[in-house]
């Protein structure tokens, strides 16, 4: 997808490349998003960091999925939705008019809150976005690296054939990681990946997260503190749609800078 990001982007001699830091993989800056006459984000400017996990975390409403949503322009799905700002990719605007939304939700894969698998095989499910996408390589090959990426290999290798509804929940969270992995995506966002799951399986899933960042860029929302504490590297404190902190995951649990922070972590509001 970059690839083709750099081919249409030639075409186009006013279209600007920034060169980032190399350890930074995405670069929100001055992001705004409004859902009609309504300010959802507001001036965002944050720095992801390759193969790390960041944490966005807040109260409801404070904009979380919203930013999460953006950074692969999910958004777009939304008619009364408009934003500025730009959003970087490996040094290019994924904003950019010319951009291709398809390929970059390629490149920025989506896992959702609630487990969604098709009503098709196991293995069928696995290769979805590799058939829609025309990709040229091997089936076999593919669900087996991403079923053992997910952690579900050992679970499902003989029943590769199973409807993916006979899965357990859990089972099924990561076999839907498993589909997103497929299309060979270098950041990985999720939404509340294990909120509504019990808590082994939750356990299993923040296992599962902390062994993608070896290969992959993760950004997870959460509403649990205990989750972004144990999982992520670096957290986003949201509210009222504005980035009010940002910090190695450590700094900001233990010595925040911002006042709403510390009130936040410490339940004294939100």
């Amino acid at each position: 997808m970059l690839a083709k990001i750099k081919e249409v982007l030639k075409e186009d001699k006013k279209c600007e490349r920034k060169e980032l830091p190399k350890d930074i993989k995405m670069r929100v800056e001055d992001f705004d998003l409004w859902y009609d006459k309504n300010q959802a984000l507001k001036s965002v400017n944050l720095d992801i960091l390759k193969n790390e996990i960041t944490a966005i975390i807040g109260p409801s409403g404070c904009g979380k999925s919203t930013l999460l949503r953006s950074l692969n322009r999910m958004n777009d799905t939304i008619p009364s939705a408009r934003t500025e700002g730009e959003i970087w990719l490996e040094g290019y605007n994924i904003y950019d008019g010319n951009t291709d939304c398809v390929d970059i939700r390629r490149k920025i894969g989506m896992v959702f809150q609630k487990p969604n698998p098709f009503p098709f095989s196991i293995e069928n499910n696995v290769f979805y976005g590799c058939e829609v996408n025309d990709m040229d390589v091997d089936k076999e090959e593919t669900v087996e690296r991403c079923l053992k990426d997910a952690a579900l290999w050992e679970e499902v290798q003989d029943r590769l054939d199973e409807n993916a509804l006979s899965l357990s929940g859990g089972q099924q969270q990561r076999l839907c990681i498993a589909r997103a992995l497929a299309t060979e995506p270098d950041v990985l966002l999720m939404d509340e990946p294990a909120s509504a799951l019990d808590p082994i399986a939750t356990a299993k899933i923040e296992d599962l997260i902390d062994d993608l960042k070896k290969n992959y860029t993760v950004v997870i929302v959460t509403h649990s503190m205990q989750q972004a504490a144990r999982v992520s590297d670096y957290t986003a404190y949201m509210y009222l749609g504005e980035l009010i902190e940002f910090d190695e995951t450590e700094q900001i649990f233990e010595n925040p800078e911002k006042e709403s922070t510390e009130k936040y972590i410490t339940g004294r509001f939100g």
